[in-house]
């Protein structure tokens, strides 16, 4: 007797079932298997899978089912490395020799293909698979090396080479995420480019991407043909070292609206480390100042906020100039010495667009506070004229206090609990003038505690 149910029934009742029992349902006939086939293989997640038990007999499968292949819109991958366990059996690979001589451009190439798959390569099975990922939307990578085979895929899909000149793939990828699991592969910013050049990329996301491996190498540029071209409209880059500013990501972009940058000094001035320049940044941006909305650059960095490189010169250590060309920028986050410079000698309104809409000054030391609250009155003063959309500031102080020395030496009891970190009593006076100004004007004005002070916090009440 068939189900009367409709799909939408159905469906409902699929969210309720116990994940591992799902697969099942397409046991059952075949308009189930039709309708449960696309939603259970949608969204694949191998991250945490077990390599030769789980992933690559999911490739199997899905290579045997273009059905799977053609369903799936968003994959999550393991961590890809070119670790082979030895004592793993080897793996037959009868049934994917085709597939590796119509995509195999010599047979050097072919030859290490099929030996890295008989020793179960995660990065050669995974390979393979996008061989037939047509459909696919959102992909995550994870690494821990470079993974050789599929970063020789990615790179001929996007130049539509053998054998994607028959058969594109990733012509439907909108989202990208990809990334190191730990310090020992650093992602490289140039792996990054060939994904650029898929046409249906919207946001890339990138965790410790690396713009230089040594201290002397010299800028790089995107290539001519992808100079302004690609369609990525957000570029996030978290734990990441730009020497030169990520120029090649930037402009790479027609029309980005979201950039949002957070430095990190890789293996700790090491050879891989590189200080923050935010200078390197600012003429890449320009090439989007057409376009970009969201600005958040390095606000959340620990590090003292005057370091400089020394191909820097002068004593402004901000970014070099002024963002009131930014026509279409609303919300900015940025570290106030990044943004004024040391010896702050433009007005803090002058630096800014009339689009703004959120500012988020970072970084702010408590020296500059008699700087800082008479500029940041005088734009709300010229609200109606030069800043009309301006809804939002926030001031995140750089020197907090935890407790008053009295406080810390003095003896606590078991149910001690340590409170927020603060500012000092005198400082918060000086901005009262400006919350009640912003208070009339419609502006919401807060002061963020620092998330480093939080984990000072956290530390202290464990002393």
């Amino acid at each position: 007797m068939s189900c009367q149910l409709p799909d939408e029934i159905l469906l409902m009742i699929q969210d309720h079932l116990f994940w591992p029992r799902q697969p099942n349902l397409l046991l059952v006939s075949r308009r189930f298997y039709q309708l449960f086939l696309p939603r259970l293989y949608g969204s694949v997640n191998l991250e945490w899978a077990d390599i030769s038990k789980k992933v690559i007999p999911f490739v199997r499968a899905a290579l045997r089912n273009p059905e799977i292949t053609r369903s799936i819109r968003d994959l999550d991958l393991p961590q890809i490395d070119t670790w082979n366990d030895k004592d793993a059996p080897t793996e037959d690979i009868t049934e994917v020799h085709h597939l590796i001589c119509e995509a195999s451009h010599s047979p050097e190439e072919q030859q290490k293909w099929e030996d890295d798959l008989q020793r179960g390569s995660i990065d050669a099975w995974v390979s393979l698979l996008f061989l037939k990922l047509e459909n696919l939307q959102g992909l995550t990578i994870a690494l821990s090396a470079k993974p050789e085979h599929l970063h020789r895929i990615l790179d001929r899909a996007a130049k539509s080479e053998k054998p994607f000149d028959s058969f594109p793939i990733l012509q439907h990828l909108e989202d990208l995420s990809i990334g190191s699991r730990d310090l020992r592969y650093p992602f490289h910013t140039d792996e990054a480019l060939p994904f650029f050049q898929f046409p249906s990329l919207r946001t890339f996301r990138a965790i410790e991407a690396l713009e230089t491996f040594h201290s002397d190498e010299t800028p790089k540029e995107a290539p001519q043909e992808l100079l302004g071209s690609s369609s990525v409209t957000t570029l996030k880059l978290s734990q990441s070292n730009g020497k030169f500013g990520m120029r090649a990501l930037i402009t790479s972009c027609a029309n980005l609206e979201t950039f949002e940058y957070q430095h990190q000094n890789l293996f700790a001035k090491g050879e891989f480390g590189e200080d923050f320049v935010p200078s390197a940044f600012y003429r890449p941006l320009l090439t989007q100042k057409h376009s970009l909305t969201t600005l958040r650059f390095n606000d959340q960095h620990d590090d003292p906020p005057y370091e400089l490189a020394a191909q820097s010169s002068g004593p402004n250590q901000g970014v070099g100039g002024s963002f009131a060309e930014f026509t279409a920028l609303k919300d900015l986050r940025i570290r106030l010495p990044n943004l004024v410079g040391r010896e702050w000698q433009t007005e803090l309104s002058d630096l800014l667009p009339c689009s703004l809409e959120k500012l988020y000054l970072a970084h702010c030391w408590d020296r500059k506070f008699d700087q800082l609250v008479p500029q940041l009155r005088t734009m709300v003063s010229r609200r109606e004229q030069q800043f009309p959309s301006l809804r939002e500031i926030c001031v995140e102080p750089y020197c907090l206090e935890l407790m008053s020395r009295e406080e810390f030496n003095a003896p606590r009891p078991p149910n001690f609990n340590m409170e927020a970190p603060r500012m000092r009593e005198e400082d918060v006076m000086k901005f009262d003038v400006l919350r009640g100004e912003c208070e009339q004007a419609g502006i919401a004005f807060t002061i963020q505690t620092p998330h480093f002070m939080k984990t000072m916090r956290d530390f202290v009440r464990g002393l």
